[in-house]
């Protein structure tokens, strides 16, 4: 391959909204986080000669201490982001403006699942033509909605759908966003490919990958590798029981007379789940997470204890695929509930009712669960990933 001098900005200035406000390029993947593995991807093709990573300030700090120890971590330059990517971007390039390579590839931290078959294929294509834009066709069909009704069919041939990195000579670049800083109008580009075709000039395109998703949501996680792999997990958790206050299980009040002793609102089903999710991931046990020591999670509903969770091993790129669990309590039968205790863990987690299995047994009056001052639960998960 040509031997060529480029910059890379890598973008992860957003505040991850819509993934519970994690910053993208800290999830992980493999043992490592998106911007880590990205680093490694690239690298493997051509060296960037100066690589800059946009940032919101809530993140720096935690950024630089992930990459600390990266071979590239040299290299790397942090530069705050905007409020919009293209201000990320136009950060980034102001920063580079003395650089003399002959590249610039951006790329969006969300997407970790590059390939550095599509790393070389954009430096070739952006070499020779002077833009690279990873994009595939569709293959759904396409409905053009208005007001939930659909209005026409439309044709798909032409249509397809871009991902980064995109690769541009870097005076091409350059030329367009300072054509854009000039304008200063409403146009707000979504991607580097539409502001060149903003000021008339045709990208050029070049086969992108299917693997190569871009992380929005955290049910995306799951679809990060290729080869899933399952993890069992196993969780067990037991509280007594006191006269007063009202006793929960499963995010469902079964008792109004009587209540567990525990720090939260001592949900044995939920906590056992939750056990059971962390330990199928490698992580540490449920105290360590939510510690008793810690008011903020003084009498809070273990589902949103269970969302917490969620969240957690979501951030380790795995799904829920289903949960059985067995109640151990003398009293009150359960049975009544169970379709909704049911829902709300289906809910949380994201999967099917069926998915969720809850059953019960009394201890037949023996032990403490058996005399009424305690109850517990079992609980095995399968998660895949």
């Amino acid at each position: 391959m040509h031997k060529v001098s480029y910059d890379l900005i890598i973008l992860s200035a957003g505040r991850g909204k819509r993934l519970g406000g994690r910053n993208k390029g800290l999830l992980r993947i493999n043992g490592k986080s998106f911007i880590e593995n990205e680093l490694d991807i690239i690298s493997q093709t051509a060296k960037p000669a100066n690589i800059v990573i946009t940032y919101h300030p809530s993140a720096l700090r935690k950024l630089k201490k992930t990459l600390a120890g990266h071979p590239l971590y040299p290299k790397i330059s942090f530069v705050k982001g905007g409020e919009e990517r293209v201000f990320s971007v136009n950060n980034a390039l102001c920063f580079l403006k003395e650089s003399d390579s002959e590249l610039v590839m951006i790329h969006d931290a969300a997407r970790p699942n590059i390939s550095p078959e599509l790393i070389k294929r954009g430096i070739r294509t952006a070499l020779k033509y002077g833009s690279a834009i990873p994009a595939l066709p569709l293959t759904d069909t396409i409905k053009q909605v208005k007001k939930g009704r659909i209005l026409k069919t439309v044709p798909r041939d032409e249509i397809y759908y871009v991902q980064t990195p995109q690769v541009f000579n870097k005076k091409l670049i350059f030329y367009a966003y300072s054509k854009w800083s000039e304008q200063k109008n409403s146009f707000v580009p979504t991607d580097d490919a539409s502001l060149l075709e903003h000021i008339g000039i045709s990208p050029v395109i070049t086969e992108g990958d299917r693997r190569n998703i871009k992380i929005t949501y955290r049910e995306d996680m799951y679809m990060l590798r290729d080869n899933k792999s399952f993890r069992t997990g196993f969780g067990y958790d037991i509280h007594r029981i006191k006269r007063g206050g009202r006793l929960f299980l499963g995010g469902v009040c079964i008792d109004e007379t009587r209540s567990a002793v525990a720090h939260s609102d001592g949900d044995v089903l939920i906590h056992a789940i939750c056990d059971a999710l962390l330990g199928a991931c490698g992580l540490r046990d449920i105290g360590y997470y939510f510690p008793n020591s810690d008011d903020r999670y003084r009498g809070i509903s273990s589902l949103k204890i269970l969302e917490k969770t969620y969240s957690l091993i979501s951030e380790k790129g795995f799904r829920v695929v289903n949960i059985d669990s067995t109640v151990i309590l003398q009293s009150p039968k359960i049975g009544k509930h169970v379709n909704e205790m049911k829902k709300n863990i289906a809910t949380v987690l994201n999967i099917a009712e069926s998915d969720v299995g809850i059953k019960a047994t009394t201890p037949e009056k023996t032990g403490e669960a058996g005399s009424g001052r305690a109850f517990c639960a079992y609980c095995t998960v399968l998660l895949c990933g």
